[in-house]
């Protein structure tokens, strides 16, 4: 995706500034023909485009080339307010460009100033009215639209001028003032010290998970349709604004309001699970896609069959292997001829036992894949050992009595070494992968939903030494130098050298969770039978 962030993608918004867009649109439609799956945003202002011929084919351009949200900066719902912020635009024109940004399946993000020191109960229904005219399902163009005033603006100048800024004269922005009109105070004082806290907690936001979806179609062909579910959502949003929020801003009966805001809140915490769904699956086509594309440049030939194949773009996830008890009493089914007996209780399930002990490892191992119908982490060796050992280990750390189920756990569930040699080029690929912001929350997430009791990391130390091209001092050292050299959004140093187990404690420490925390060298080693849990913090 590119966003055009000029304030203005038609300036300086004369016909010249639209012949440069039509420029640019033949470009990217250029791209397009070569087989580039793009996606673009950018800025206009309400009075960019109308309703003639010529403004009309530029909009059918910008859809064909991939063009999915235009920002446009509407401010508001009432003349009187777009004077005041000196937007020489009507409201006439705002109901005019997102008229033709929907009729061109284009979506509008609306700037919107719903309030200002000069804001009257009438204002505030017109600006009400007019969001829900457009049919906007964003909240916070509804709450989240106080006017930031600027020391060198004209509203300042007003504002100052009629004993309303609060600021002293040595604040130039985010300058603080009260209202004229002491109609709106209580409302506006609700709206800002209550409801937006509220809106605060909201992770997902139906309209941006919406143009992420459309994003999306452009970018990948198998998809999964979401249109129908979104919109099903939107609507159901559109009669909740409609009927809840009505009360405050048409009615401005602000104790009526406050009896029925939990049914108001409600509505939209409700389905933050269901857009997180829709949109953790959109984003999970980046990780597999990516991931290929990065795998086939490691592999010779850069043969993307091969590393789709070595990949096996399937996810190792956790699962559950047992349980342990003081009294001798466990049960494990850890290596593969357990696991193939006890195939239908992999499943984690939270609701088991309180008490959990989770082992951490660094990333599936190719024998992860060679159970049909089942990916699980240590079907090899690993799981052979912690089944013979695992037991005599966790009877050293005193435990307090109770069951505790037993989570095997990666770190990154897709198998970094691609089949090869781990001396190769897993740490490598483990540590572009890590250090994916997206990928290390997952971790993180995942851990923390577990709710453990004890974590036992047992990441390996790492070993690159038969990686090729390395540059001079990376040879086996994961410093500062070879994560730079891995990957190029990593920021910030380290020790002058670390290991995979350290790094993935860094990010359990900063998490701080609530666990006993104790670490050992991987299990695969062939002296892991005498080797001892030691207790981390």
């Amino acid at each position: 995706k590119f966003f055009f962030t000029d304030d203005n993608i038609f300036d300086p918004n004369d016909e010249k500034g639209k012949q440069h867009v039509r420029d640019l649109c033949a470009q990217l439609l250029q791209l397009k023909k070569e087989g580039y799956k793009l996606a673009y945003q950018c800025y206009i202002k309400a009075i960019s485009l109308t309703d003639t011929e010529g403004d009309r084919e530029i909009l059918a351009l910008m859809k064909e080339v991939g063009f999915v949200e235009v920002f446009v900066g509407i401010e508001s719902g009432n003349d009187e307010d777009l004077q005041l912020y000196n937007k020489h635009t009507t409201v006439a024109d705002n109901y005019t460009i997102v008229a033709l940004l929907y009729e061109y399946g284009l979506t509008p993000i609306l700037g919107f100033i719903g309030f200002n020191p000069y804001s009257t109960i009438d204002k505030i229904k017109q600006n009400f009215k007019f969001l829900v005219e457009i049919k906007c399902t964003y909240l916070p163009n509804y709450l989240y639209c106080f006017v930031d005033i600027n020391k060198y603006t004209k509203i300042y100048d007003d504002a100052k001028r009629d004993g309303l800024i609060l600021s002293d004269d040595n604040k130039y922005t985010s300058v603080a003032y009260r209202y004229r009109y002491n109609e709106v105070v209580e409302i506006l004082d609700y709206v800002r010290n209550d409801m937006l806290p509220h809106l605060s907690k909201l992770d997902y936001e139906t309209d941006w998970v919406t143009y992420s979806f459309r994003e999306h179609q452009l970018m990948y062909d198998n998809i999964t349709d979401f249109e129908d579910e979104l919109n099903e959502i939107r609507n159901n949003d559109m009669n909740v604004i409609k009927k809840y929020l009505g009360i405050l801003f048409l009615e401005c009966n602000l104790e009526k309001f406050k009896e029925v805001e939990f049914d108001f809140w409600n509505h939209f915490y409700s389905q933050q699970a269901k857009l997180k769904a829709i949109y953790d699956s959109l984003i999970s086509m980046h990780s597999v896609d990516e991931a290929l594309r990065f795998y086939a440049s490691r592999l010779k030939g850069g043969n993307e069959a091969l590393a789709g194949s070595a990949f096996n773009s399937a996810k190792c996830n956790d699962v559950y292997t047992g349980y342990y008890t003081v009294d001798g009493k466990s049960k494990f089914w850890l290596e593969k001829e357990e696991r193939k007996k006890h195939i239908h209780e992999l499943k984690i399930d939270n609701s088991k036992n309180e008490k959990k002990i989770v082992v951490v490892l660094e990333s599936p191992h190719k024998s992860e894949y060679s159970l049909k119908g089942l990916v699980s982490p240590a079907l090899g060796k690993t799981g052979a050992n912690l089944q013979r050992w695992l037991e005599n280990k966790l009877q050293q750390i005193n435990l307090p009595h109770g069951t505790y189920d037993i989570i095997i756990m990666n770190s990154i569930q897709y198998q970094c070494s691609l089949g090869k040699d781990t001396k190769l080029f897993r740490d490598h690929i483990w540590l572009n992968m890590w250090f994916n912001e997206r990928l290390r929350l997952d971790f993180v997430e995942r851990l923390v939903s577990y709710n453990p009791s004890i974590i036992i990391n047992c990441c390996t130390h790492g070993c690159h030494k038969s990686e090729i091209d390395l540059p001079a001092g990376t040879k086996t050292a994961i410093n500062a130098k070879y994560l730079n050299y891995c990957c190029s959004e990593f920021i910030g140093s380290p020790q002058k050298k670390t290991t995979l187990r350290e790094i993935v404690w860094n990010e359990i420490k900063r998490a701080k969770i609530n666990a006993l925390c104790y670490e050992d060298i991987h299990p695969s080693a062939i002296n892991w039978k005498k080797s001892k849990l030691k207790k981390v913090y």
